[in-house]
């Protein structure tokens, strides 16, 4: 369902529920995403989860929370996990990304829930051994790098300030937490050029589309290297 800045419209929810007809799949499962990727790490304002997820409980609906960047969320807005949890039938999070562990995710439910996610991880191919050394840097990185993500904003903020400032490229959306997209001010124009001289500086991106760009902070992206960014990226969006 499309939405403004990656939010479900509330009032069109009603709708896309499907009424009880043996021709038709049931509805049964809400989902939204926080913070949302494409919206440029748009932070679902709680309010409004609150408000999806009690319109979900009405009408006996599954709600899930894709949480893959829920501590930036989190630390965004001094809201703690706990009480996102108890919004949620389920939530992804992921490990990795911002908080720096090398790879995991998890999917936090109730026990039913994850026995059934675990014969269909099984039944699709899923599954590791022995990746207790995994789970151990999973741990490490909820244990201790949670709270530094408010620097990964701080940084994004700044880009995002360099990028305004370039008058050749603008923001999609405004910067809340880790993600920047951009797109050239020129209607006509794409940003497969830039890419290239972004890549040529030593500086990776991801072109979303032909349109646009989007630039993440995150555990490896430290103070030296938003300086260098700060000092390269004006002349090369201004190229």
């Amino acid at each position: 369902m499309d939405g403004p800045a990656g939010l479900l419209p509330l009032e069109a929810l009603p709708a896309a529920v499907r009424p009880t007809n043996i021709h038709h799949p049931r509805t049964a499962l809400v989902s939204i995403e926080n913070t949302h990727n494409r919206a440029g790490g748009r932070v679902y304002p709680y309010d409004q989860i609150e408000a999806v997820s009690r319109f979900a409980r009405e009408r006996s609906l599954r709600f899930h929370m894709d949480g893959a960047r829920l501590a930036n969320a989190s630390v965004k807005t001094g809201i703690p996990f706990e009480r996102f949890g108890a919004l949620a039938d389920s939530i992804t999070f992921c490990f990795s990304k911002g908080l720096g562990a090398p790879i995991g995710s998890i999917l936090v439910s109730d026990a039913a829930a994850i026995a059934k996610a675990r014969v269909w991880r099984k039944r699709l191919g899923g599954g590791m051994r022995q990746v207790g050394i995994l789970a151990a840097a999973c741990l490490y990185a909820l244990d201790r790098n949670v709270a530094r993500l408010a620097e990964d904003h701080e940084r994004a903020a700044r880009i995002g300030r360099v990028v305004e400032a370039s008058g050749r490229y603008r923001l999609v959306f405004p910067v809340e937490t880790n993600i920047v997209i951009f797109e050239p001010t020129d209607a006509g124009a794409g940003v497969s050029g830039l890419d290239g001289a972004l890549r040529k500086a030593g500086i990776l991106a991801l072109p979303f589309g032909e349109r646009f760009m989007r630039m993440v902070t995150h555990l490896d992206f430290g103070a030296g290297d938003m300086e260098r960014l700060e000092r390269l990226l004006p002349g090369i969006l201004a190229a």
